[in-house]
């Protein structure tokens, strides 16, 4: 259980939360809670909860002086992203740990009691809850993990990041996307457990970019990207995002992303861009079509399009090869 105390004025609000049990799988309909602080000002709390997280996005108009207060009765293993506003947590056993706007950080301890003041303002923030046993699932692919995890099941308290990390703008955007999901029932599942990883990696995607080498994957995951290669082979002429790539590979987009560079040597877009420009040369070469037909078969409803490509790709037209 976790408990948000609002206090101002002598005014206390209470609210209570539970958390899902770790074996527990099934999804959570959001629950929206407002809390009334009278002229001290309101705050919205919105509840997401998923099978591999908790997320509760806070945001705080405060008009005077106001405190929360948090408490739970089960250690602190949390992401914290500051998404508008400044302001500090006091947070028992590791001190005074300031946010700036678009700020986060990994905080762990054995037990959660955090006090934070707001003056006159708006603050938003999310804070994010993974399960222990899916961030134990991810620490051969992101060794940092261990020793945030090493130091959670020691008692020790702290925080991973020194400093606090700026969120890129994918962070930000992931956040939202959790935040307005719509899908109901099994895509619900779906969606939310896609969006858990892929923040979770871009939490870490400093350590991912610096230390390659120390990248893991597994069979699987190659498997996968290997499909996603065979698939633009066959499939080159089609128009597609890396989204759409990543559900006929069925792996996640960031993953997609990674793996894919560091099997091929090259981004998905480039490995595309190569193959249309490297089989339009073979069709120009061959002189049986129009650069209008084979614009077509290489995936681009525009000639010009195709052309300024073809140019940008070679230095030079692709009508220079009929020449």
């Amino acid at each position: 259980m976790i408990t948000f105390q609002f206090i101002a004025d002598g005014t206390v609000k209470v609210l209570q939360c539970s958390f899902p049990q770790e074996d527990t799988d099934s999804p959570h309909p959001d629950k929206n809670h407002i809390i009334q602080m009278g002229k001290s000002g309101y705050a919205s709390l919105i509840e997401t909860v998923c099978k591999d997280a908790c997320f509760w996005f806070l945001d705080l108009h405060a008009k005077r002086s106001m405190l929360l207060h948090t408490t739970a009765d089960i250690p602190l293993l949390d992401l914290y992203v500051c998404l508008s506003g400044t302001f500090s947590y006091f947070i028992q056993g590791i001190g005074n740990i300031p946010f700036s706007e678009k700020e986060y950080n990994l905080l762990f301890g054995e037990d959660l009691v955090i006090n934070a003041p707001f003056t006159n303002g708006r603050y938003e923030m999310v804070d994010i809850r993974f399960k222990q046993a899916y961030l134990a699932k991810w620490c051969d692919h992101i060794p940092l993990l261990n020793k945030f995890l090493d130091k959670q099941y020691t008692g020790h308290a702290g925080k991973l990041f020194h400093p606090n990390r700026m969120a890129c703008d994918n962070i930000l955007t992931t956040i939202r996307q959790i935040q307005s999901c719509e899908y109901r029932d099994d895509l619900r599942t779906l969606f939310l457990e896609g969006k858990c990883l892929e923040l979770l990696l871009l939490a870490f995607s400093r350590e991912l970019i610096n230390d390659t080498d120390n990248f893991i994957f597994k069979k699987r995951d190659k498997d996968k990207v290997i499909s996603v290669k065979d698939y633009l082979l066959k499939h080159y002429d089609q128009p597609c995002t890396c989204e759409e790539l990543a559900r006929v590979g069925g792996i996640n987009e960031w993953m997609l992303r990674k793996l894919f560079k560091l099997l091929f040597g090259m981004p998905v877009y480039e490995f595309l861009l190569t193959l249309r420009m490297e089989k339009a040369k073979e069709l120009l070469r061959s002189g049986e079509k129009s650069v209008k037909e084979i614009a077509l078969e290489t995936g681009y409803s525009n000639h010009s399009n195709f052309s300024n490509a073809f140019k940008k790709h070679f230095g030079y037209p692709p009508g220079q090869l009929r020449k």
